[in-house]
This record gives structure tokens, C-alpha cells and sequence, in this order.
């Protein structure tokens, strides 16, 4: 991978290895590695994040819109299937196997059932780009942001929090949990 920025990196199901990098995703099985980019399917080179969902298909977010790869035929998720924007910056699938999707400019958008719902700030969110989403134990949702903060969606309600609620960073680019979802822990 030399010369290659590594913006993202998953183990999967299987124990495979992947890097989002900044031209393609590849991926290590063993002693053998695999490239994937727009000749094969991708979007957009520039891979921003990846993750796996229960059924273990790869959602990788790019510049352009999310691929799915799950060995399959699967169409992408651009704006043309309601997407809010196609600069996707993070994914994430909750317990109930919806897909929560960071944009750079469009918000949170949530594909539930085949159908989009949008959040922006005109719903409360802290900001429109979205860096990282994580759902809590509780099935509250967490989203971080560049340079806003970070938004909690709890029972349709947004709240959000900054520096001057004792934030270290207004930068949120990363949210975790332990397995069973206790505790977020957020990474500037």
C-alpha cells in the first residue's frame, strides 16, 4: 500500500483485513491482497470509511455516494435513490438494521425500510457535516461532527453539546462502544 493515505481500517466477520484508502479499498485475506476502485464498482476512489452490517456485506463511503459489497449485485446509494449528498463521510447499521449515513453537506440521513429521512440543522443537528454515528445501548444516536460538536438523538429529540459543555474538541471524527453498546467513547 506505499503511497497510499489510509483513512479507514475494518476487520471483518471473516478476520479479513481492510483499508479505505485514498484511491480504493484493498483488502488482505491471508498472504493475499485485493484492490478495489471504480473499475470494479466503487463509486469514487477516495474511501472515507468502511464498515461491516450483521450480514456481513462491506458499506464503503466515499466522495461519490456508499457501495455495498457483498459479492453480489447490489446498486449504489447515490443522490439519484435519495441520498441528501454523495461526499459520504461515515455509515453505521443499528440494531434494528437501519442505515445511518454521515454526509459532508447533507446531514444525517437514515435509509429505514427502503426510504430516506433526512436530519440537518433544521431538525437541531449541530451541523450538516457529519464525521461518525454510533447507537447506544439505549438506541439513542450519536453523531459527531467537524468542528460543531456532538448531536445525541434521543426519542426524537436533539441535543447537542460543545466545548463549553465540556467537550475537549468540537472535532468528533470517531465514536465507539463496547460490544453490548454501554459506553461512547468519542475521538477528536
Amino acid at each position: 500500500m506505499t503511497g497510499r493515505s489510509v483513512n479507514s481500517i475494518l476487520q471483518d466477520h471473516a478476520g479479513r483485513i481492510w483499508f479505505g484508502t485514498d484511491s480504493g479499498v484493498v483488502t488482505y485475506d491471508q498472504a493475499q491482497s485485493f484492490t478495489f476502485t471504480t473499475a470494479n464498482g466503487l463509486p469514487d476512489n477516495h474511501v472515507n470509511h468502511l464498515f461491516a452490517d450483521k450480514q456481513g456485506c462491506i458499506w464503503i463511503s466515499t466522495n461519490n455516494g456508499l457501495a455495498r459489497l457483498r459479492f453480489s449485485d447490489q446498486p449504489e446509494l447515490t443522490v439519484a435513490e435519495g441520498l441528501a449528498s454523495n461526499l459520504v463521510l461515515a455509515s453505521f447499521e443499528d440494531r434494528e438494521g437501519s442505515l445511518w449515513i454521515g454526509t459532508e453537506a447533507g446531514g444525517l440521513n437514515l435509509l429505514r425500510d427502503k426510504k430516506f429521512t433526512t436530519l440537518t440543522t433544521r431538525q437541531g443537528l449541530a451541523s450538516d457535516l457529519i464525521k461518525s454515528v454510533y447507537q447506544d445501548k439505549s438506541g439513542a444516536v450519536w453523531i459527531g461532527t467537524s468542528g460543531s460538536g456532538l448531536s445525541v438523538l434521543r426519542d426524537g429529540k436533539v441535543t447537542n453539546f460543545t466545548t463549553k459543555d465540556g467537550l475537549v474538541s468540537n472535532v468528533v471524527l470517531s465514536l465507539y462502544g463496547d460490544d453490548k453498546g454501554n459506553d461512547v467513547d468519542w475521538y477528536p
